[in-house]
């Protein structure tokens, strides 16, 4: 399951990757993040496998490509000539799945993602020693072959 929605993620990273590489070559003009963002309702019609991710997850993928760029973009501008533009990503990669705000649940020992993937819930136990307040962000990722979650919170005031 991880791997068809990390498979959907990488999918739409390269396509709008490719979109912009387009505009650009084409009409030397620059597609932003706001613009990407309003095609992904229709992009979500026209390929469902995109509509299986949860919105939120699909947005950071935007957000990451659009960050790429702006970091290849001032590298470049300060006379850094060997910065390279974002790649596109290969089959064999496992996109982290970025869940900011919404679209998890933590409950005493587990959380529990939102995706629409088979009904299929995708749930992780934690060890009751840890407990979370103000949870502002969750990435599912690998790393040789394991799988790890990140929990980030806000810091409490002292």
């Amino acid at each position: 399951m991880l791997w068809f929605l990390s498979e959907g993620c990488r999918l739409l990273y390269n396509f709008v990757l490719s979109e912009r590489k387009t505009v650009w070559k084409e009409n030397n003009e620059t597609v932003t993040y706001t613009m990407q963002q309003n095609q992904l309702p229709e992009l979500k019609m026209k390929y469902p496998e995109y509509g299986m991710v949860y919105s939120k997850v699909l947005q950071m993928i935007l957000r990451i490509l659009d960050a790429n760029f702006k970091s290849f973009f001032s590298l470049w501008k300060n006379g850094h000539k060997d910065a390279k533009p974002p790649k596109y990503k290969a089959k064999k990669y496992f996109t982290t799945l970025k869940y900011n705000q919404s679209g998890f649940k933590l409950k005493k020992g587990n959380i529990q993602f939102s995706h629409k993937y088979n009904n299929t819930p995708l749930v992780f136990n934690i060890p009751e020693k840890f407990s979370f307040e103000k949870v502002i962000e969750v990435q599912i990722f690998q790393k040789k072959n394991q799988y790890y979650i990140s929990i980030t919170q806000k810091p409490t005031k002292k």
